[in-house]
């Protein structure tokens, strides 16, 4: 597993932790439901600020 990859894990993990959806995480970040499928399956790049916006 690459550094990418587990990084989108974290993401996922931390989206579920707070209980937020795919749709309210994509809200907060200003992006599309789409591109945080893509983040979360590490099929795209992102910018740190997404963790940000999590917490």
């Amino acid at each position: 597993m690459d550094i990418c990859q587990v990084a989108a894990l974290r993401i996922r993990k931390m989206r579920l932790e707070k209980n937020m959806t795919i749709d309210d995480l994509a809200e907060k970040c200003d992006v599309s439901t789409q591109t945080i499928k893509l983040i979360e399956a590490g099929r795209r790049n992102f910018k740190i600020k997404i963790y940000q916006k999590i917490d």
